[in-house]
């Protein structure tokens, strides 16, 4: 599918995991940069080494970003 997305930016919340994880890697196998977030630095390292290798794009394409919508300082 062609999305038309080369050269777009987005933004996936919630994606460490489940179907955050799984539409961050389509994005980013259809050609957008991607920003993935999590409360856990740990979850969204993985999360990023697997959407790198699932979507075969290079390491500089998905972003990962800590956020912690329940903590008021968390962002």
């Amino acid at each position: 599918m062609d999305l038309r997305l080369d050269g777009e930016r987005a933004l996936v919340l919630a994606s460490s995991k489940g179907l955050g994880r799984a539409s961050a890697t389509e994005l980013a196998r259809e050609g957008a940069r991607v920003a993935i977030s999590s409360s856990s630095r740990e979850n969204l390292d993985a999360a990023k080494s697997a959407i790198v290798e699932e979507a075969g794009v290079s390491d500089d394409r998905v972003v990962p970003v800590v956020i912690d919508l329940t903590d008021e300082d968390g962002i």
